[in-house]
């Protein structure tokens, strides 16, 4: 009788191990879905040199903007043909310097720029054929809260009818301090239209406020707009997004991230605190994160940035995408992630189909607007 309960366990094992075996099949996982590329489109450029784009947004069926920090410029571009259609570049409308921080491309032809050096917001028409005097409609001086700047590289900036939403940062800690984010406050702060301050909401969430060791100093979270009045937040440290009404921003909904076969939602705790600006050092984990969230009618797109922390000597970028469609309640997520250096900066997606760009000159000169399809893996 104990050596048949003894075969029966060991069967019963045997049957789970083969049903657990292979990533692709694993049901604890989310499922997969292939990262399919339709086609490609050269970028002519014709005034400033674009490279290593911080920021894309496709604007409309065949506009796309492209924001670089590095080369402090826009380029819009057709996603058709790939030629600039216009361009503006630091120093290039009379003589005004401008560091781009974030932007709001909602009502574009119009544009709004945050500079996060200079707390100015610049009102923008970038629409073709303005002439130089025509393109500055407004210079908005943001009265900050006493003791808060922000970042230079601001994480949340949204023109919303007739105010400001801007991340905030505490004057006098770095982000590299483990109380950081626990002397941030609220980090979101309301602006009118003539730059005054408003309010502030918002705290980050424990896993930032109560931080068990440093963690590099890097984009902790990520936002989208999703409508007119409602926008969405991603703290992958906390394993989910948060759905805020911007009339009532006490009205949070959370939605769950999926447990991924790639992205590790844990901090790589650092045995030091660490400074850099532009570039990272090579000889530490970095968190890994997303970038800004993208919706279409049905569908919420986040694409991942994720350095291999177990070889991280020699850097490395995998990126690949998540998407969770509202009506079934499900995530997604493509497989096999991406050399970021080949895959670029996901801009939005058309009629189902992803673009991305495709700029950082680092394997290769040419540049590109590359378009892309999510299909279901076939057996």
């Amino acid at each position: 009788m104990i050596q048949r309960c003894i075969s029966l366990i060991l069967i019963v094992l045997l049957f789970e191990s083969c049903n657990s075996s292979g990533d692709d099949q694993n049901n604890e996982y989310v499922q997969l879905e292939e990262l399919i590329f339709i086609d490609s489109v050269l970028i002519e450029e014709e005034k400033g040199f674009l490279t290593k784009p911080a920021k894309s947004t496709i604007l409309n069926d065949t506009l796309i903007a492209i924001i670089s920090m590095y080369a402090k410029g826009i380029w819009i571009v057709n996603t058709k043909t790939g030629k600039e259609e216009t361009s503006l570049l630091d120093k290039s409308v009379m003589g005004v310097s401008f560091f781009i921080s974030n932007s709001d491309w909602t009502n574009y032809p119009e544009v709004y720029i945050l500079d996060g050096r200079s707390s100015n917001v610049y009102h923008l028409n970038l629409e073709k054929g303005k002439n130089e005097t025509e393109i500055i409609l407004d210079k908005i001086s943001i009265k900050l809260p006493k003791g808060f700047s922000f970042r230079i590289f601001a994480d949340l900036f949204w023109f919303r009818g007739n105010e400001f939403y801007i991340e905030l940062s505490p004057d006098d800690t770095r982000q590299t301090s483990i109380d950081f984010y626990k002397k941030a406050g609220k980090f979101i702060g309301v602006f009118d239209l003539n730059g005054n301050f408003k309010y502030r909401f918002l705290d980050y969430p424990p896993s930032l406020t109560n931080l068990k060791g440093f963690i590099e100093p890097t984009s902790v979270y990520s936002f989208g707009r999703l409508n007119e009045t409602e926008f969405a937040l991603s703290f992958p440290s906390e394993k989910h997004l948060l759905m805020i009404n911007s009339r009532d921003t006490t009205e949070i909904k959370k939605i769950a991230f999926p447990k991924s076969q790639y992205f590790e939602y844990e901090w790589p705790y650092l045995e030091e605190e660490v400074f850099h600006d532009m570039t990272a050092p090579k000889s530490f984990p970095a968190p890994h994160r997303f970038g800004e969230l993208i919706f279409d009618k049905e569908n919420l797109y986040l694409q991942s940035f994720m350095k291999d922390n177990v070889n991280f000597s020699t850097f490395k970028l995998m990126s690949h995408i998540l998407k969770y469609n509202f009506r079934t309640k499900t995530w997604k997520e493509s497989r096999n992630p991406k050399n970021f250096l080949d895959l670029g900066i996901f801009s939005g997606v058309l009629n189902d189909t992803l673009y991305f760009v495709e700029a950082s000159v680092m394997n290769r000169n040419e540049k590109y607007i590359k378009r892309a399809v999510l299909r279901p893996i076939e057996d």
